[in-house]
């Protein structure tokens, strides 16, 4: 995969969520890529995807939640 290609899809999105873009890709075959959208003060630490330590684990995702009173209680 080209990095310039998957930024430039990603780019696209800017619309979506604007608070900012990551991509990766590694050296074959796989390309991800992720626009972000802050909506909570604990989502300006995020960072996807998300790389496990040794590098073996790339993950991206998409998560929404409804309300936060469900994850408190």
């Amino acid at each position: 995969m080209e990095r310039e290609k998957i930024g430039h899809m990603v780019d696209i999105l800017a619309h979506r969520e604007p608070d900012g873009a990551q991509v990766w890709c590694d050296d074959r075959f796989v390309g991800l890529g992720h626009r972000m959208l802050w909506t909570t003060p604990e989502s300006l630490l995020e960072q996807l995807p998300l790389k496990d330590r040794t590098g073996n684990l790339i993950l991206t995702l998409v998560q929404q939640l409804a309300s936060k009173l469900v994850i408190l209680f």
